[in-house]
């Protein structure tokens, strides 16, 4: 069994006091925009707008005639998910776990080409864990920023512009298109992504306000939303995805039903679970027949007050029983799909009488909307400004400053934390050794000069982690196409007890390494094992009660036969999450 060790502190620390810095700089830069902006005031000695007249927007052009009620909560609605994800990405664990815990699962199954795109940037990510999660954060939050802070003017283009080009590279690096290019894509799990709802609703922004006003932008989105509920049911319907077997179904309640959470919660998960387990059939008709009536209702435009209140509600019950509120089921970077996707319907409820929220008015001790007497009357729209800078800052005065390494001399913590997975060792040449592989033939490191190798230590009894490193192992292989022919992967026996080849080709068969052509799982003598491990620094530990403890490093050795990275206990807490994208990708930056 590999040894582990527990998390530490330090890549969490490392990103805290990285924000912290930045998050003072961004508080700065608003602070230099909120004085310029009453300084500047003060000097026009302008006074109060008299009623009715057009508001200059201190983030733009001069708004005319108000923004439409329906448009300003849809901007404030998806600016507020942006500041949310960002405050996710924050979370301690992402810098280490978000590729590895997250990206790298769902790769198993993508095609190829997505595969090959998306591995030069987990490998960036990998290499810089802190600053890329900072990166990541500031851009979120300050694209919310920006929406949050308004105005009808460059500004907020940019805030669109943002969010639609943000959006997509996490739809398609992170999401993988919602998941919809492998089985099991599905409505209720999140399917076509919450980010994709993000780029339209952010889009909506760019609509004239004419259109707000007489309610055609709301008849888009309805009709939007109904389209896409549809092919949630026609997900459900479709055979590849799995939904009409008891597998299928009840894979999408079983994280939630696991989670630790409140009674009143859980209750719901579990009677849901256990339904889909005893008649999956039934359950997934129910599902694809609520989603195919509001949607289609939706898409029809009639009656359009019932059917938004029945989307909102198979949104809630999405939310809650197929999505686990977004953020219970575990490490999350979004609330799911169903929150933006009721923010959209809210946006588009269907209202009589068009209304409009006039820009830059503040709601006085009378309780009508007016402007405040006196220095107050700028606070509004200082605070739109103050908003709007940091958010600028944030959006691309942070990131270009973190991504240029110009943030000024790196502590030793974040150097420590922003090594990334794979540590760039003393170039040496590898130790070589003799062994015999698992059909009993002599070998020797020397016999792959010329290829690329992979090298590893697993213990051919164990049931614990090494049977996942072997699986990651042959992930890589699979991810790396082609490029395998130049690469073989190397397993060398770390238990001086069972270390027979029976064992190694036990261990093969079980884990389903035999049709693997370049992989090669060594053993020999307890002597000739013992010198291997002593040449690599491997530790082995045989317990009195309990499986062989091991290091679990993976050695890179070039095809020159020299030693160029390492990856293991040294430099990550544990082996045991997926390391399939970092293997690959660490052999294309090799080779």
């Amino acid at each position: 069994m590999p040894t582990t060790h527990p998390p530490g502190a330090t890549v969490s620390q490392a990103l805290y006091a990285q924000l912290g810095v930045e998050l003072m700089v961004l508080l700065l830069v608003a602070a230099a925009c909120v004085a310029g902006f009453l300084a500047w005031r003060a000097l026009r000695l302008s006074p109060p707008p008299a009623p009715g007249a057009a508001v200059a927007s201190p983030t733009g052009a001069r708004d005319r005639g108000g923004e439409p009620a329906a448009r300003r909560v849809l901007r404030l609605g998806v600016g507020a998910l942006w500041i949310l994800d960002a405050a996710l990405q924050a979370q301690p664990s992402m810098p280490g776990d978000f590729i590895t815990g997250m990206v790298g699962p769902a790769l198993a199954g993508q095609p190829s080409w997505l595969i090959g795109l998306i591995l030069p940037a987990t490998h960036l990510w990998l290499a810089h864990p802190v600053v890329a999660d900072a990166v990541t954060v500031w851009i979120q939050a300050g694209i919310g920023a920006v929406l949050l802070a308004g105005g009808r003017g460059w500004l907020l283009r940019l805030g669109v512009v943002a969010s639609v080009t943000w959006g997509l590279v996490v739809w398609v690096l992170a999401e993988m298109f919602g998941g919809l290019l492998v089985p099991g894509a599905s409505w209720l799990t999140g399917s076509p992504g919450a980010v994709l709802v993000y780029v339209a609703g952010a889009a909506l922004l760019l609509v004239r306000d004419e259109a707000w006003r007489d309610g055609r932008c709301a008849r888009w989105i309805r009709r939007g939303v109904g389209v896409v509920m549809l092919a949630g049911a026609g997900l459900a319907v479709w055979p590849w995805e799995g939904m009409w077997t008891a597998t299928g179904l009840a894979g999408v309640f079983t994280t939630g039903a696991q989670t630790q959470q409140p009674t009143l919660l859980a209750a719901p998960l579990l009677w849901m679970l256990r339904t889909a387990q005893h008649d999956p059939v039934a359950s997934n008709a129910v599902i694809v027949a609520a989603l195919a009536v509001v949607g289609g209702g939706l898409l029809s435009g009639r009656v359009p007050r019932p059917f938004v209140g029945a989307g909102l509600v198979v949104a809630a019950a999405t939310w809650w029983l197929g999505q686990d509120f977004g953020v219970l089921g575990g490490m999350s970077t979004d609330p799911n799909t169903a929150v933006p996707v009721a923010l959209l319907l809210v946006a588009g409820w269907p209202s009589g009488v068009p209304r409009t929220v006039p820009e830059g008015a503040v709601r006085g001790a009378s309780g009508r909307s007016g402007w405040i007497p006196g220095v107050a009357e700028a606070g509004l729209p200082a605070l739109r400004v103050g908003t709007a800078g940091a958010g600028v800052g944030a959006l691309v005065l942070v990131p270009v400053l973190l991504l240029t390494g110009a943030t000024g001399p790196v502590s030793p913590l974040s150097a420590v934390a922003d090594s990334g997975g794979v540590q760039q060792p003393v170039v040496r040449p590898a130790p070589d050794f003799h062994l015999v592989d698992q059909s009993g033939r002599p070998v020797s490191l020397s016999r792959w000069r010329g290829r690329m190798v992979v090298l590893t230590f697993l213990d051919p009894v164990c049931f614990d982690s090494c049977p996942i490193i072997a699986n990651q192992l042959a992930l890589a292989d699979k991810a790396l196409g082609s490029l395998a022919r130049d690469v073989q992967f190397v397993a060398i026996v770390a238990n001086p007890v069972y270390h027979s080849v029976g064992d190694v080709q036990a261990f093969d068969r079980e884990h389903g390494l035999t049709s693997l052509a370049n992989w090669s799982f060594l053993t020999g003598t307890t002597r000739q094992l013992a010198a291997v491990w002593k040449a690599y620094g491997i530790l082995v530990v045989v317990p009195t009660v309990g499986m062989v403890m091991h290091s679990q490093n993976i050695y890179f050795l070039s095809p020159d036969g020299r030693e160029v990275g390492i990856l293991g206990d040294s430099a990550t807490p544990t082996l045991t999450s997926s390391y399939a994208t970092l293997i690959a990708g660490e052999i294309r930056r090799t080779m």
